[in-house]
């Protein structure tokens, strides 16, 4: 019997799990579809990260990125990840540049062409994949990109904001160095 609708994207508390698996107890006599949540769990740091560090935790089968100050879990939401042909890489990976607007476009040989002006808060890790703003679909939680981390634009921004390399005010876009190293970002299943 359904006795209460939550608006979609609304934060609940996982307090279990039933036996089936199919449902998630959110309050006492109170459970939704567990097909319908996103949970984001505490993780410890992956080796590269030193004490104190701002590093960032991606959750592909969730769909959830956790941002952790040291231990400290400082920001959560859903992301929208690569579709099946076009996979999310896993591993552990530093952010290289930060770049607060730019065109994104596929390579020249891509049999998927796409070209998207102004991407905000863009947050690259690799040559091809970074965490980024995508203000075309509102569908996170689900997979739906060609391979980069698609966040809100409001958790893109916080989420910049958060991590290295800090771009200094009145500048648009700022790359790692050895003295400051991009923010750690692991990528991983979590149902392995």
């Amino acid at each position: 019997t359904v006795v209460a609708q939550l608006p979609p994207k609304s934060p609940v508390d996982p307090l279990e799990l039933s036996s089936d698996g199919r449902y998630v107890r959110i309050a006492p006599d109170q459970w939704i579809e567990r097909r319908e949540t996103r949970i984001a769990r505490k993780s410890s740091p992956p080796p590269q990260v030193a004490k104190g560090e701002v590093w960032v935790d991606i959750d592909l089968d969730e769909q959830v990125i956790v941002v952790y100050r040291d231990l400290t879990p400082v920001y959560a939401t859903m992301i929208s990840t690569g579709i099946r042909k076009r996979r999310t890489p896993t591993g552990t990976f530093r952010i290289t540049k930060k770049v607060a607007v730019q065109s994104m476009y596929s390579t020249p040989s891509s049999t998927d062409q796409y070209k998207v002006a102004d991407v905000p808060w863009i947050m690259s890790f690799s040559k091809v994949y970074a965490l980024h703003g995508a203000y075309w679909h509102d569908r996170f939680g689900g997979r739906r990109s060609h391979g980069c981390i698609n966040l809100s634009p409001r958790d893109a921004r916080a989420i910049y904001q958060l991590v290295s390399p800090a771009v200094p005010a009145g500048w648009m876009e700022a790359r790692a160095t050895s003295q400051e190293p991009g923010s750690v970002v692991r990528i991983r299943s979590s149902r392995r």
